[in-house]
């Protein structure tokens, strides 16, 4: 019978049992729908925190983007404004370029006017014929001068450059003592003066009267085998003097020989006295200075010496007891022979 009764309960157990394990698994499933409702509300809540963040990134990079372009803006508007700046900086220094040109341009002409030799009615009143013979000397002296001064000189320059006739410019030729000793040795000759001297009217088909700045300039170019200056270059500034001798470049001949003479003012007596027995005197001119100017402008020294117009000075300096003599500070006049190479054309090429 009790057996029985346990037979009878068995399913009734088992039931329960079953009952008891679907709640345990309800409850589980319970737990689990709460833990996803709980995850899925955390979930939100972190979208809503990454969307909050995204939308304050978006806008700290709109925000970046705009400083950028902001920059942009202010680097192009920079750039404009310095280009805008440098094209006027530019302006004014051609500008000033320009009106420093004519600016030199019109110290020159001042200069060349200020350096000019002495009115015609200065010149009449005192630079006579018995001035330039007493201060000069005679046109035979001069002439004698030049025979004994300058004749080795011109056949060094005929034998260096295979020519029996040379083509002369002498600047500043005076009363034409230089024209008429070069005419007598069969060369070609032309000279430039502001005065045509009375002396040598019969030399005025071979010389141009006016100024000499002025009238370089019109001379036909690569005409000259020798450009000379006689007691000239003392008369100018030394503006004028760097004018000319850039001028004479351009009319010269190939390797032109130039030809200066000046007082010797390492001479006492001509520094401090003789220099200025003639008013119109402006520069004076030592060895060493003019050589230095030469070379500046292109020029290579030849020959220098130290000579004198005078002949009784000559003459005396001339005798066995000058030897000892230092002819530097005793010799009136200092002559200095230079040549300028010019290039070829086809040289610079």
């Amino acid at each position: 019978m009790r057996s029985y009764k346990f037979k009878l309960l068995r399913p009734i157990v088992r039931v329960l049992n079953l009952k008891f394990y679907l709640r345990s698994i309800i409850d589980l499933q319970i737990k689990t729908v709460d833990m996803m409702e709980a995850f899925i509300a955390s979930s939100e809540l972190q979208m809503k925190q990454i969307d909050s963040f995204h939308t304050q990134l978006k806008s700290n990079v709109n925000n970046l983007i705009e400083l950028n372009n902001e920059e942009i803006r202010s680097k192009e508007e920079l750039n404009r404004k310095f280009t805008v700046l440098n094209n006027k900086v530019s302006e004014l220094q051609l500008l000033a370029t320009s009106q420093s040109n004519e600016l030199s341009l019109h110290a020159k002409l001042i200069g060349s006017k200020i350096d000019k030799l002495p009115s015609e009615y200065v010149r009449k009143k005192i630079f006579t014929k018995n001035y330039l013979d007493a201060f000069r000397g005679t046109r035979n002296q001069v002439l004698k001068s030049y025979e004994i001064n300058h004749s080795k000189t011109i056949e060094f320059i005929c034998r260096k450059k295979n020519k029996s006739a040379l083509n002369f410019l002498d600047l500043g030729c005076g009363r034409g003592e230089w024209l008429e000793f070069l005419k007598n040795k069969n060369h070609n000759v032309y000279g430039i003066d502001l005065y045509l001297d009375d002396s040598c009217v019969h030399l005025k088909e071979d010389i141009k009267v006016g100024d000499i700045v002025d009238c370089i300039s019109y001379l036909p170019k690569n005409s000259y085998d020798v450009i000379s200056f006689f007691h000239v270059l003392e008369h100018f500034g030394i503006n004028t003097i760097c004018n000319i001798l850039e001028k004479i470049n351009i009319i010269g001949n190939e390797n032109f020989n130039l030809l200066i003479e000046v007082p010797n003012v390492a001479n006492p007596f001509v520094s401090s006295t003789n220099f200025y027995n003639d008013p119109t005197h402006r520069t004076k001119l030592p060895l060493e200075y003019l050589e230095h100017i030469l070379t500046e402008f292109g020029f290579t020294i030849i020959d220098k010496k130290f000579q004198s117009y005078n002949l009784k000075q000559h003459d005396l300096l001339s005798k066995d007891s000058h030897k000892k003599i230092d002819f530097r500070y005793t010799h009136l006049d200092l002559f200095i022979m230079a040549e300028k190479k010019k290039m070829n054309e086809s040289c610079c090429h």
